[in-house]
This record gives C-alpha cells, sequence and structure tokens, in this order.
C-alpha cells in the first residue's frame, strides 16, 4: 500500500508503528489484533468444511484509518 507519513512527518501511520500490530516470528508483517478474529469457512483435504478464526494478514507498511502509536515507538518530546 505505500508508505504513509504521520501527521508531524516523524513516524509513519504503518501497521508496523501501530499498537494493534502483532509482528509474526519471520519479522516480515503480522496480524491487525483491532478487532476480534474473524470467523471464516474452511475445506480441508477432505473436502470436510469448518469454522476457522483469524487476524487479518498484514505487510509492515500496510496501513488503515484507525491508526494508533505503539506506546514504545512514540517520539520524544
Amino acid at each position: 500500500m505505500g508508505v504513509r507519513e504521520g501527521l508531524d512527518g516523524d513516524i509513519d501511520q504503518t501497521c508496523e508503528n501501530c499498537r494493534f500490530f502483532s509482528l509474526n516470528y519471520e519479522q516480515t508483517g503480522g496480524d491487525c489484533r483491532r478487532y476480534a478474529p474473524r470467523p471464516t469457512n474452511v475445506m480441508d483435504s477432505d473436502e470436510c468444511h469448518s469454522v476457522d478464526t483469524y487476524w487479518p494478514d498484514m505487510s509492515l507498511d500496510d496501513w488503515c484509518g484507525e491508526f494508533q502509536m505503539h506506546p514504545a515507538k512514540k517520539p520524544a518530546s
């Protein structure tokens, strides 16, 4: 999605800097934990249907309109 600069231009308002972002083990992306996990239908190899839940997968540089700065990443005043 590209880079979205912060209001003051110091910190990008991207998932990487958001309080709701949970980094994955590979540190290449992660999950958005803003809302509860979302249900989805899953079909396994035996063509059995089940319902599972997931948090949306995000890239480090994705962004949305609900950004909130992660407390550990706030710029010094």
